[in-house]
Order: C-alpha cells, then structure tokens, then sequence
C-alpha cells in the first residue's frame, strides 16, 4: 500500500494455502496524521514472576506492552526461540496484550520463558519462570540387595 489515507485503517487478514494445511495472519493498521513521538516498549503489565501448571494442562503466560511504532515480538524458553505451531500459539493484539498460549504441557516445557517486545526506538523484556507439576522425572532405579550363601 503506497500513500496510506486516514480511512485506510482497519484489520488486515492474509492466508496462504497449499496440500498440505494453511496459516494466517492478521494485522491492524493504524493510519495517523503524523505522529513524530517514538516510544520504545515498555512492558505495563509484566508477565507473572512465576508459573506452576500441571503436566497435560494448558500454559498460558500474558503481558501488556505499550509502544509507538507498534512493536514486533519474540518469545524464547531457557533462550532459544519459539516458533508458532499446532501446540504453541503467540498472538499481540492491537491493544498491546501478548500472549503464549500452550497446549498439553510436559515436563520439556518447564524453564525460564521470555517475551521480547521491539521496535525502531527501543526494545524491553518480560520473564516467567514456569514449574511443570507431576512431571517428575521417574525415580531411581532400587538396586537389588545380592546375599551371598554362608560358605
């Protein structure tokens, strides 16, 4: 879109399709008459410090980010990145609000998460520590006690 107008400004929805499945994408655009104030992202809601969920339930982690220009996010477990797929869903929505969304939790899921917010002025971050309940790893094997005959 070149020469963006005032009532350009609405949700934008985009969907590639092929054999094997689809993914999509939304956006909001927001058209302004100008506004030369950048703020760099902040986070105004943080994630929680801590998460306790049970193994085979649902996680999900949530924070509240205010910038301008509108911010791009990443989130990462114990510092590698997460991708969206069929259990791990990342959404930002247009009023800040980022959210991960994870399904059916196991004991691999447990770590330090981390949501990036980032844009052209400025960058910020939230962590969470997440505890997966009853995931224990499974307990050491008992040797058996060997007695040897009375010789």
């Amino acid at each position: 879109m070149s020469r963006a107008a005032l009532d350009d400004s609405g949700c934008y929805a985009a969907t590639a399709r092929n054999a094997l499945g689809a993914v999509s994408c939304r956006c909001h655009l927001v058209v302004d008459k100008g506004i030369r104030a950048y703020v760099a992202p902040d986070f105004i809601f943080e994630l929680e410090p801590e998460v306790a969920v049970k193994a085979g339930a649902d996680l999900r982690l949530a924070g509240r980010v205010e910038a301008y220009p509108s911010v791009g996010v990443m989130w990462h477990r114990d510092g590698v990145r997460l991708r969206p797929s069929r259990r791990a869903v990342m959404t930002l929505d247009h009023d800040g609000t980022v959210e991960l969304a994870l399904a059916g939790v196991g004991a691999r899921d447990a770590g330090l998460y981390s949501c990036t917010a980032a844009n052209a002025v400025g960058r910020a971050e939230s962590s969470c520590r997440v505890q997966v309940l009853g995931s224990s790893p499974p307990p050491d094997r008992q040797v058996p006690e060997v007695v040897a005959p009375d010789v």
